[in-house]
């Protein structure tokens, strides 16, 4: 299993080890019904102490993303996990879901925006408009996302943005543009201080890492999202029909 420990990181090892096995069952690559080595075998897999594994187990277990039958540990994550992450688009509904009230501050807003060499993905776009958004559940950040727009396509966008309502309900509404799909990278790390800071958290706190490309019906790339996130604030369920 490919799960990787930074001993420099202020984030617990056995936290590092449950957040990335979090991501494994959210990506797909660990399915309902996987059974996950024993925490001896894992430990010296990834020369760390057992008990750290079995804190993770037992913290994933109380989540009820893992099954403990006798001596092993199953993945329990099931269909629940995919779909949140495949069909879920909207974070404002997300947190919503979550148990919290919803609510979005528009903190910076540019036409013409420049990429900076430090965003580390090509955006496709010849001139961007851009949003940095700041969204909360109860008051409390959760969530800090950058958002790029092809700007041709949304002529006076930013007025709209200024508003802090969801933008996927203004695609439709201002465009007639409806979302068809979205394509979504996510990893675990730890924050650094200006994003600590927007999120009112300390420095180096575990966060998860995503990068959204999301498209239309006529599969044109319509904005690309990258996000912080703060993974124990967004814990919810949903009712799935068979």
């Amino acid at each position: 299993m490919n799960i990787t420990i930074d001993r420099r990181s202020k984030t617990p090892i056995f936290q590092q080890i449950e957040i990335e096995l979090r991501l494994s069952m959210m990506r797909g690559e660990l399915l309902q019904g996987t059974e996950l080595p024993g925490s001896f075998d894992f430990a010296n897999e990834l020369q760390v102490e057992e008990n750290d594994v079995l804190m993770a187990y037992l913290a994933l277990t109380k989540a009820s993303h893992l099954i403990q039958k006798q001596q092993s540990w199953v993945v329990n994550y099931g269909k629940v996990s995919q779909l949140i992450f495949r069909d879920f688009t909207s974070l404002h509904d997300i947190i919503r879901l979550s148990g919290s009230t919803p609510s979005i501050t528009t903190l910076a807003l540019k036409k013409d925006h420049k990429i900076t060499k430090d965003i580390g993905i090509k955006i496709p776009f010849s001139k961007i408009l851009y949003t940095r958004r700041l969204y909360f559940g109860n008051d409390i950040p959760q969530v800090l996302m950058d958002c790029y727009f092809p700007q041709d396509l949304f002529p006076d966008f930013e007025n709209a943005l200024e508003s802090n309502k969801p933008y996927y309900s203004l695609f439709e509404s201002m465009y007639h543009i409806e979302v068809s799909r979205s394509e979504r990278t996510l990893e675990a790390g730890n924050l650094r201080k200006k994003e600590a800071e927007l999120l009112n958290v300390p420095t180096g706190s575990a966060y998860c890492y995503s990068i959204v490309k999301t498209y239309d019906r006529l599969e044109r790339l319509i904005e690309i999202d990258v996000c912080w996130i703060l993974p124990e604030n967004l814990h919810f369920t949903i009712d799935q029909d068979e």
